[in-house]
């Protein structure tokens, strides 16, 4: 239910995600990113020849930081689910970063939300301004190598990328490939369950072999245990 006018396609979401970095950063300016996370979003900054301020959420630790609704940049990048970890933030929370942020723009990068149990930041995008989402086929749809993303965003905005990106940038191939994926999401849908439910598996399995794997809501686990670097080790020795 969202507006065509609302959407522009790219070559993959890591090209929607620089022009938005080529239509919002000047010199000097700085963006605000959770750590870890997407680690393009500092390339990006670099880029334009800005600054980088990055909030750590790193374990044990799930929460958004309260800081982040004082110390964003001109742009906030928030992956949702983030990766590695796979940590959901709440629809609610991402919104109150939004309302008291009017001047800044904030970039949720829902590259995995497919896989997640909440809702997507979409509808923010009908109601603020400040608000773009990010997408990608190269995760749930499993075509990375066609390089196919969107961003969802406000009229305002979308006409300030549609300024900037290239007339062709997404191939014939390409576009055929991601619309047949598009019309094709029942099958999708079954392919995320599994995903999900093998997801469930390897984590119950690890954590009985005494790792700590954080609830993931991406296609992907994080796992720890304080013999890591030995176990990699005898990994590689059995050619693992």
């Amino acid at each position: 239910d969202v507006p065509v006018e609302s959407i522009l396609v790219g070559n993959g979401s890591d090209e929607v995600l620089r022009l938005l970095c080529h239509a919002m950063l000047a010199p000097g300016d700085s963006i605000a990113m959770l750590y870890p996370t997407y680690v393009l979003y500092r390339t990006l900054a670099a880029m334009f020849g800005a600054s980088c301020v990055e909030l750590d959420v790193y374990p044990p630790r799930y929460d958004l930081p309260r800081e982040v609704l004082s110390a964003l940049g001109r742009i906030f990048f928030i992956a949702n689910p983030n990766p590695p970890i796979g940590t959901f933030y709440p629809l609610s929370a991402i919104e109150e970063i939004v309302k008291v942020n009017p001047d800044r723009l904030i970039v949720v990068d829902e590259a995995y939300i497919d896989f997640a149990s909440g809702p997507s930041a979409v509808e923010l995008t009908k109601r603020y301004a400040n608000v773009a989402v990010t997408r990608t086929f190269s995760k749930s749809y499993a075509l990375a190598g066609m390089r196919v993303g969107f961003v969802i965003a406000g009229r305002v905005l979308m006409e300030q990328l549609e300024k900037l990106k290239d007339s062709y940038n997404v191939n014939r191939l390409s576009q055929i490939a991601a619309l047949a994926a598009w019309n094709s999401r029942e099958y999708y849908d079954c392919i995320i369950s599994e995903i999900c439910n093998t997801r469930s598996y390897l984590r119950d399995q690890l954590l009985v072999r005494g790792f700590d794997v954080p609830v993931s809501e991406g296609n992907f686990v994080f796992a720890r245990r304080e013999d890591a670097a030995a176990l990699y080790q005898r990994l590689k020795d059995e050619k693992v």
